[in-house]
């Protein structure tokens, strides 16, 4: 995976359908990140995906207690400023976005 021009580690609030349902903490190392979730501040969450092609892309996420299969891609246009795309849970998509904190 070549390198990422620019950050998206930190605090991002994740809107679903316009909605803000939790945040993500996520750790960069390199074009790959690992992150935590987080639903009223407690922690839900985890897991880890790689940057590529303008894309953040989630290849593994677990919510605790739950069994679905969750993920997520995002795409950004400047630079990661904003992050635009879509959450998945078992078979349902979402229209989200991230808003850095």
């Amino acid at each position: 995976l070549k390198e990422t021009p620019f950050e998206f580690g930190g605090k991002w609030w994740l809107y679903e359908n316009d909605i803000r349902s939790g945040y993500f903490q996520i750790v960069q190392e390199g074009a790959r990140f690992t992150f935590n979730y987080y639903l009223f501040n407690v922690h839900v969450g985890s897991g880890s995906g790689y940057f590529q092609d303008g894309y953040l892309i989630s290849d593994k996420f677990i919510m605790k207690d739950n069994p679905e299969t969750f993920g997520f891609s995002f795409y950004s246009e400047d630079q990661g400023k904003t992050w635009l795309g879509q959450t998945y849970a078992g078979q349902q998509t979402s229209p989200a976005y991230l808003v850095k904190n």
